[in-house]
């Protein structure tokens, strides 16, 4: 969300004014670091995505004890439907947003070709001419690809920590042709090796001292990649720098373990953060269309917001996390529900 909030500089003209300095974003001295560096969540999720698909599903498909259907079931409902709203609210908004200004906001691929790909949530397989509609789908899309190859990947061959690499040394070579793809492959299964490593710390016990342990490097990594030292960001590394490097192989991995061992404790204050989980994709899926409904506003109102002030900053996180959190506990959960009652009925 913050890494995209330089985007209400660009409604007026297609493109950032000519005055536009990144210090004019709110607050930038505190938050400059997740404004360059928010898009790096992206990836986070897609370790995330992968220690969670190993922990529930990889035993259950490589045991046969989930079929393929279900398992695209239980993806779609959770998935779908609010991509479906989202993409029409967009595509409405877009179209109100052209007729007025004749460029379209941020994402200029809106034509029918470009809807058939988000319909089908193809829109990032190499088939496309640029971002379209709802940009930040983008990474659903790759994920789908992720969900499927998971599948089969624990089917055909039941995973251990050591066939992760394989599928991550496949992702290093994919992205010198696709790089967000081949991202997406290597930080998947890293989330798979993060997974290995939870169960080799279950089995070894003393949970809750590399709790504390982890908890430790966790800030000290964080510490490291807002300072770099060393400029590591200078370095290059298959098109990404080495503090990149740093985040997808060794700070998210230790995150996602010291929140699975925080988890495992049982700690209350873990337990209240739940929500944030729950609503984490629809906040990912509202962000550009609360952006967008905004400068549709502005444009046809003529009311000029002025984005550099902290209240019209904090308005518009309050007013994504409202949506997100409405949308999770009566849109999505009740429709996912039903989806999976009539559609997984034997």
């Amino acid at each position: 969300m913050l890494s995209h909030y330089g985007h209400f500089f660009q409604y007026e003209k297609n493109g950032y004014p000519e005055n536009w300095s990144p210090d004019m974003l709110p607050m930038f001295d505190y938050l400059s670091i997740l404004y360059s560096q928010g898009g790096k969540a992206v990836e986070l999720f897609f370790c995330i995505s992968g220690f969670i698909f190993f922990n529930f599903y990889m035993e259950r498909i490589a045991n046969k004890g989930i079929s393929a259907k279900n398992f695209f079931i239980l993806r779609f409902s959770r998935l779908y439907p609010l991509h479906i709203v989202t993409l029409l609210a967009v595509c409405l908004m877009a179209a109100m947003f052209f007729n007025h200004s004749e460029f379209h906001f941020i994402y200029p691929e809106n034509d029918l070709k470009h809807f058939i790909l988000n319909l089908f949530l193809l829109s990032h397989w190499g088939f496309q001419d640029g971002t379209s509609f709802n940009g930040p789908i983008w990474s659903v899309s790759v994920e789908i690809f992720l969900y499927s190859t998971f599948f089969f990947f624990c089917l055909l061959n039941k995973p251990t920590v050591f066939k992760c690499i394989v599928p991550i040394l496949l992702g290093f070579t994919v992205m010198q042709v696709y790089d967000s793809f081949g991202i997406a492959i290597v930080c998947f299964y890293l989330g798979g090796v993060a997974f290995y490593l939870l169960r080799w710390v279950e089995k070894g016990g003393a949970i809750e001292t590399w709790f504390y342990s982890l908890g430790s490097s966790v800030v000290a990594m964080v510490a490291f990649v807002y300072c770099d030292p060393f400029r590591m960001i200078d370095l290059r590394f298959v098109g990404h720098t080495g503090l990149d490097v740093i985040c997808f192989f060794v700070m998210f991995p230790l995150i996602i373990l010291f929140m699975a061992l925080g988890d495992k404790m049982e700690f209350r204050s873990f337990r209240r953060t739940k929500i944030i989980g729950d609503i984490s994709y629809s906040l990912y899926l509202i962000h550009f269309p609360v952006q967008l409904l905004l400068v549709v506003y502005c444009v046809y109102s003529g009311v000029k917001i002025d984005f550099t002030l902290p209240a019209v900053f904090f308005t518009y996180l309050g007013l994504c996390i409202a949506i997100a959190y409405l949308s999770y506990r009566f849109f999505e959960v009740p429709l996912q529900t039903f989806l999976r009652k009539r559609l997984m009925r034997k």
